[in-house]
């Protein structure tokens, strides 16, 4: 399910869970890129060792594309930010996006995080294309 703001995103995942929850920036991800509702990510990440208030770890990320049935393929971005990327990525694409100490969505040229202005700035640690049943989304 895509969310028209981040505002909306949270506000579903917390109708759900723990009002205390924070550091789910990988639930965000997962939701944007899957298009399944923030509850169905929250509990996909949980089962695959999210850690409650405290985040997710990079691996159970990647494991919960795989078992939802995305394939993603490495991006070289060679030391970009998210705002250099932006420009030159394929508009017709989505990326799952790794900055230091978070995760975000770029799915039409458009930064689909809470955190959109702070992140933009950030340097890239890692990038992949998401694909599902081997097409592009």
């Amino acid at each position: 399910m895509r969310y028209k703001t981040n505002e909306q995103a949270k506000q579903a995942l917390l109708k759900h869970i723990d009002s205390r929850e924070k550091n789910f920036c990988a639930v965000i991800a997962l939701a944007q890129i899957t298009d399944c509702s923030m509850s169905k990510a929250w509990h996909k990440l949980k089962e695959l060792g999210r850690i409650d208030r405290k985040g997710t770890y990079l691996t159970a990320s990647l494991l919960a594309f795989s078992e939802m049935n995305y394939k993603l393929d490495w991006v070289d971005v060679k030391g970009k930010t998210v705002n250099q990327f932006t420009k030159i990525c394929d508009k017709n694409a989505a990326y799952f996006i790794e900055v230091h100490g978070h995760v975000l969505v770029v799915r039409g040229g458009i930064v689909r995080d809470w955190s959109a202005g702070k992140a933009n700035k950030r340097k890239i640690i890692a990038c992949w294309k998401c694909y599902k049943n081997k097409k592009e989304i």
